[in-house]
């Protein structure tokens, strides 16, 4: 559908953003990793409708991976993993404020209280 305002794909490519407002019947396939940065711009007007799918496919693991699986074992590999995840994941995102990209440390510590947000 056309009927809609924002709603862009933006990409961060070789430190540029790269917009594309998609038209009724585009199709758009990239990766979802890491270097293809991307966000969608909000949509102040209308409804946009979109059908997004993930492709996956079974995967044992780097050389790296398997290593350490043996090394520490199944279970406990795979808490560090989500733990270094739930640490990195954050850091490794862009943030943007007025056109600018910010570090994840000013994104947290100027963020509104959510008292301010429902006065």
């Amino acid at each position: 559908n056309d009927n809609y305002n924002g709603g862009d794909i933006e990409f961060y490519v070789d430190g540029k953003f790269v917009n594309h407002k998609p038209k009724a019947g585009d199709l758009m396939i990239f990766p979802s990793g890491e270097p293809y940065y991307h966000g969608v711009k909000t949509i102040p007007d209308g409804n946009k409708f979109f059908i997004r799918n993930f492709v996956m496919f079974d995967y044992d693991g780097s050389e790296e991976w398997i290593k350490n699986q043996k090394r520490y074992g199944a279970y406990k590999w795979a808490q560090k993993e989500l733990e270094r995840v739930a640490y990195d994941d954050p850091r490794n995102m862009l943030y943007v404020r007025d056109g600018k990209i910010i570090p994840y440390e000013d994104l947290i510590d100027n963020r509104p209280l959510i008292e301010d947000i429902y006065k």
